[in-house]
């Protein structure tokens, strides 16, 4: 199926809002490392709900607490932080390929 934007054995898709070039792969998709985010966020979320809402007020529990939230923030924060720099290095190679493609 030669244009399909379905991923064959966890390949990246090739459709048209994913640009690709000669001799490279086209820009990665993020659907699985967006995928764990999620759960790792809906997980943090979910003792958080607990710890507030059934916990008795106690140091262990205010504790436990603030490890989530720190969890959840370095989750986000390094979803972001690779997301760019994948990004970063990404389009760096496209770059250096249409500049070696105009010197052809």
């Amino acid at each position: 199926m030669a244009g399909s934007s379905t991923k064959a054995r966890g390949g990246a898709a090739r459709s048209p809002d994913r640009p690709s070039f000669a001799g490279a792969a086209p820009k990665p998709v993020w659907a699985r490392r967006w995928a764990v985010v999620r759960a790792s966020l809906l997980f943090c979320a979910g003792l958080t709900l607990q710890i507030v809402v059934f916990g008795p007020d106690d140091r262990l529990r205010e504790s436990a607490l603030l490890g989530l939230l720190a969890l959840s923030g370095s989750v986000v924060l390094g979803y972001l932080g690779f997301a760019t720099q994948d990004d970063r290095n990404w389009l760096r190679s496209f770059v250096e390929a249409q500049t070696q493609e105009k010197r052809r």
